[in-house]
């Protein structure tokens, strides 16, 4: 973890930019390992990034925040290390509101990240997404139907003790139209492939966020 940065400068980014706050620093490998919960690209960057869609989205290194740094930017108590995130949308071929509109996206997906990861490890993703307040679904893919069975059985491993239920049977308000364009939000740029073209809806709550892509389906 870097554990100098000046000091003014780390009070202005913590103020007014998009970031994940944690009480310590869980590691490289592990902050892999759960962004690839939401999307599989994730991997290692330059500099002691991480990428999270290999593309767009990023984490910085993770910076430390001091007790004078976290008075000055009024942090919450506890939360001692800080990921900042980065977002990069430029092509020769887009027009400027293209561009615009894709930074906005890519926004959405980035603030749902962090959200995830500060649910998983006990921090405060900042800015706080209105979605991440919504009730959760898991989005299946798969190149066949799959059973009943099938399906609790893949999702077990994360989401211990999910029930199986119908649309509305854990108090979601949102009427089956609703969820069915709920569902077919898809993030900028990515490209579901040919064979998962079936999709399979849960009708459980508790996935790690929206969108996620389950390992093991292919």
């Amino acid at each position: 973890m870097q554990l100098f940065r000046h000091r003014r400068s780390l009070v202005r980014d913590l103020g007014r930019g998009r970031c994940l706050l944690l009480p310590s620093d869980p590691g490289q490998e592990r902050m892999i390992e759960l962004m690839r919960l939401f999307n599989p690209a994730a991997r290692p960057a330059s500099a002691g990034r991480i990428s999270a869609d290999g593309r767009h989205i990023s984490l910085t290194r993770p910076l430390r925040i001091d007790a004078e740094t976290a008075s000055r930017a009024q942090t919450p108590p506890g939360l001692s290390t800080v990921y900042f995130v980065q977002i990069t949308v430029a092509s020769p071929v887009l027009t400027p509101s293209a561009v615009a509109q894709g930074l906005k996206e890519l926004r959405v997906i980035a603030n749902l990240l962090i959200g995830g990861l500060a649910a998983r490890l006990g921090g405060k993703a900042l800015p706080e997404s209105d979605r991440l307040r919504e009730p959760l679904h898991a989005d299946v893919y798969s190149p066949r139907a799959l059973t009943t069975g099938e399906l609790s059985a893949l999702l077990e491993p994360y989401a211990p003790g999910l029930a199986v239920g119908d649309h509305g049977s854990h108090g979601d308000p949102r009427n089956a139209s609703q969820q069915r364009r709920a569902s077919e939000h898809r993030r900028p740029g990515h490209r579901t492939p040919g064979q998962r073209t079936r999709r399979q809806s849960s009708g459980v709550q508790g996935s790690f966020l929206r969108h996620r892509l389950i390992p093991g389906l292919t």
